[in-house]
């Protein structure tokens, strides 16, 4: 019958369709740029990390996961004798910061385009205790 077998042919097309889209996905990943992202190991850098650090994450950052990576970068940064640096996360934040429900890049075009509450203001308040500030002739330094 030929309407019983339109479903099977279907959805053989469709399965062909989704592999390609897959393998079009994984071809975004096999390029040296990925590859060596992906081999990077940041412990070894942020053991030799000598000015102050801050390590700012998000509650719900499903891309970089705090619970994951916290521990690891504070351990690494304490075995390279670094005791000048602030950890902060940002409770209810996806992975740009913003307040999100899930932290599901799916979300993101739906959600306001503003970082959480509080973002910008500890980031400038850290900032301002670090940095030395600059005069407006010439960008010497007012200290």
């Amino acid at each position: 019958m030929i309407l019983g077998s339109r479903p099977a042919i279907s959805r053989r097309a469709q399965k062909g369709n989704s592999y390609k889209k897959v393998d079009c996905i994984l071809s975004g990943y096999d390029i040296p740029w990925f590859r060596s992202f992906l081999a990077h190991d940041p412990r070894l850098v942020l053991a030799q990390v000598k000015c102050p650090a801050l390590l700012v994450f998000e509650e719900r950052d499903l891309q970089v996961p705090a619970e994951d990576h916290l521990p690891a970068m504070v351990q690494a940064l304490l075995q390279g004798n670094h005791n000048d640096f602030s950890v902060k996360t940002f409770p209810g934040a996806n992975h740009l910061f913003q307040a999100a429900a899930t932290g599901s890049p799916a979300e993101y075009e739906r959600l306001p385009k503003e970082f959480v509450p509080g973002f910008l203001e500890f980031l400038s308040a850290w900032l301002s205790l670090r940095i030395i500030p600059f005069s407006s002739d010439r960008g010497s330094s007012s200290r």
